[in-house]
């Protein structure tokens, strides 16, 4: 019996230490892992943004542990005072009216009725860059108001891009179209004038279409900065197919991070992700670089350093000793564990009783 309380803290220095040598480098960013859910819908909140921080809040609610949702809880009732506030209707009814991008159903109606004209908005466009460069100031036009203007008019009776091209529209008028989308728009309308076809369209209209039909103007719009190339904008869509309008909250919480772990984990389980998302950035990569069996663990030492934070002030220390150390101190505990041969251990004397 003593030699087995002897070599029992052997044991746990050794298991401990080599757990902790196997630990992945950059472990000790995302252990513990803290929740981001409750912070990005308070600064969507701070950013007048409501309907998105209602819609992320409750995306979290449903992938949350008991201490998150209290915490969320207060924030979802706070939201739901602020959105039926007639003011902020108003302002969504101008929104839709003024930039297609409003969130909420109002505001979604009257953007609608704006787009039922198309053809006039883009006759008026080709008009006006024409005036400017003949009239006013002898300046270039803008190609790409050109090009919109160009698609525009050509796709009036193809439905199936008008979306694509809608969302294109929008991002131009706010600023947000990416530099590669600009280069292969005024490319775009060079080749249809050429071939005098639409097939050139569809292959860049096409998933910009099933991106707002995935997830809407105001999502896609948001999503369509983040896009560097034709690949990357597959990308995209491929991520909006699976999580169709819960991609937003998704990206709002777990960043690029998201797209970087469908490429690098094609079967990773859509469920997990939701999950590890809540925890930011950091939960995503670790569910990637850990495997689901590992960051279930991660989420339960996590729940337990969220009831002892002391617990989580010192893991984090021991993360961040060399790993050397580590592969040393296990060295060591089996070392300890080790039965040295000849020894024994003394037993207790036995007391002489008389006769």
């Amino acid at each position: 019996m003593l030699t087995l309380w002897w070599r029992l803290p052997w044991l746990i220095l050794a298991l401990g230490s080599l757990a902790l040598y196997l630990v992945p480098p950059g472990g000790v960013e995302w252990f513990p892992l803290t929740a981001q859910a409750p912070r990005v819908v308070r600064d969507l909140m701070t950013e007048g943004r409501f309907a998105e921080a209602q819609e992320t809040a409750t995306f979290a609610l449903a992938q949350a542990d008991e201490t998150q949702q209290a915490a969320l809880e207060p924030l979802v009732a706070e939201l739901q005072t602020l959105r039926a506030d007639p003011a902020y209707r108003w302002d969504q009814v101008l929104e839709g009216i003024g930039t297609g991008t409003a969130a909420e159903v109002e505001g979604q109606v009257a953007g609608a009725l704006t787009d039922l004209i198309p053809l006039v908005g883009d006759l008026r466009d080709v008009l006006r860059e024409g005036w400017r460069w003949a009239v006013v100031d002898d300046q270039e036009p803008d190609a790409v108001i050109l090009t919109l203007s160009f698609l525009g008019l050509v796709t009036t009776g193809a439905p199936p891009l008008k979306g694509g091209l809608g969302l294109v529209k929008r991002a131009q008028r706010l600023k947000l179209l990416p530099p590669w989308l600009t280069r292969e728009l005024v490319s775009l309308g060079g080749e249809i004038r050429t071939s005098l076809s639409l097939a050139p369209a569809k292959s860049l209209l096409g998933p910009l279409t099933t991106l707002t039909e995935q997830v809407g103007v105001r999502d896609a719009l948001r999503l369509l900065p983040r896009t560097t190339s034709r690949e990357s904008l597959a990308a995209w869509v491929s991520l909006v197919r699976i999580f169709g309008r819960d991609t937003g909250s998704l990206v709002r919480l777990g960043g690029e991070a998201v797209v970087k772990a469908r490429a690098q984990a094609p079967r990773l389980n859509p469920d997990l992700l939701k999950r590890a998302s809540i925890y930011g950035p950091a939960g995503v990569n670790a569910l990637v670089r850990w495997g689901p069996t590992r960051f279930g663990h991660l989420v339960h030492l996590t729940k337990v350093v969220y009831r002892q934070p002391w617990l989580g002030a010192l893991g984090h220390g021991w993360l961040r000793m060399p790993r050397w150390l580590w592969l040393l101190t296990a060295g060591l505990g089996l070392l300890g564990m080790r039965p040295w041969r000849g020894h024994h251990w003394p037993l207790p004397a036995r007391e002489a009783h008389p006769g």
